[in-house]
């Protein structure tokens, strides 16, 4: 496994066909901040913009980020970042006066 510069020997290994990586040492290098909360075997991961909470068994991931700006209201209905799209797997770009989202 190469992070930037480091190279973690015999730190990778597949379950069920997915490559399993240490969390602390790549999240750590990738600018995470990381929290073990032994009761609930639940870490937590964030770098100030984006947080995950991550639990040992279960397959289910969610994270939350904070893309600059709030919701708000105005007059014709509520807006909201156009990078929050590109989050949710669109191509957002910016070329001048126009913005495609697609």
């Amino acid at each position: 496994l190469l992070l930037d510069d480091m190279v973690f020997t015999d730190k990778l290994h597949y379950t069920n066909g997915k490559a399993m990586v240490p969390v602390r040492a790549v999240a750590e290098e990738l600018g995470f901040d990381v929290k073990w909360e032994a009761a609930k075997q639940t870490i937590h991961l964030t770098n100030g913009k984006i947080q995950t909470n991550l639990t040992v068994g279960k397959d289910s991931y969610y994270y939350s980020t904070a893309v600059t700006a709030a919701p708000e209201w105005r007059q014709d209905g509520i807006y909201v970042p156009a990078d929050l799209f590109d989050m949710l797997g669109a191509t957002v770009t910016i070329d001048g006066d126009t913005m495609e989202i697609k």
